[in-house]
């Protein structure tokens, strides 16, 4: 952790990304949630926080596990937006295993997505496909380049991260070639792009960074042979 950051700094970031014939923008910036750290601030999209039942047409499948808490060297709870350490449930790819995918499906197209990333990896990958296309993807070093901060896995660190404009897309896919990629309070919809001051409110919030004490970043923290 940089020295002078206080628990709880928030940061405003936007950027905008070439995908196909359109601009995606990404933000990061969210609304405090409590114990399951911060969750979208748009308006009107469907919200998954892995705590309560999962929308109709939502599904998941591949590498991945619900999980609570944290088992070092395998993953870590992202940090909440309050006092104490993160104990709701969110979703860890990949599991059982040291690589692999899961893959989300939404059940109809979408433009929209935002998600609670904590520990971010350099050989974590976010991407949004339309069937068998992709239409976008967004590495751990991109959304590490954006908060900003290093890509190598600082558990104490998360950041909602926001994704307007994409082009059309019904399943995402979450990849990592090492333990692990946590994330939480996924949020899907078809949502208009919002314009300049509206990306700075969104971007007001979001970056949470905890003093946890005796918790290394989890590069530090792997052990060999562990799960295959």
């Amino acid at each position: 952790m940089k020295a002078g950051i206080a628990a709880g700094a928030f940061v405003a970031a936007s950027i905008a990304f070439s995908a196909s014939a359109l601009a995606v923008t990404v933000t990061v910036g969210g609304t405090p949630g409590g114990a399951s750290g911060y969750h979208s601030s748009v308006p009107g999209v469907t919200m998954v926080d892995f705590d309560s039942a999962y929308p109709a047409g939502w599904s998941l499948s591949g590498d991945a596990a619900v999980v609570s808490g944290s088992l070092p060297g395998f993953y870590a709870a992202p940090p909440n937006s309050g006092p104490n350490n993160n104990t709701s449930q969110y979703l860890t790819v990949p599991f059982g295993q040291s690589s692999g995918t899961a893959e989300i499906s939404l059940g109809g197209p979408y433009n929209y997505y935002g998600l609670y990333w904590g520990s971010i990896d350099s050989y974590n990958t976010l991407s949004f496909w339309d069937g068998g296309t992709q239409v976008f993807s967004f590495s751990g070093s991109d959304a590490a380049a954006l908060v900003p901060t290093a890509p190598n896995g600082e558990q104490s660190l998360a950041a909602y991260f926001n994704f307007f404009g994409l082009p059309a897309f019904n399943t995402v896919r979450m990849s990592s070639t090492s333990y692990a990629f946590e994330t939480d309070n996924h949020a899907y919809g078809n949502v208009p792009e919002p314009g300049s001051l509206a990306l700075l409110g969104l971007g007001a919030l979001g970056l949470v960074i905890g003093r946890r004490a005796g918790l290394p970043r989890r590069r530090g923290a792997r052990t060999a042979g562990a799960l295959g």
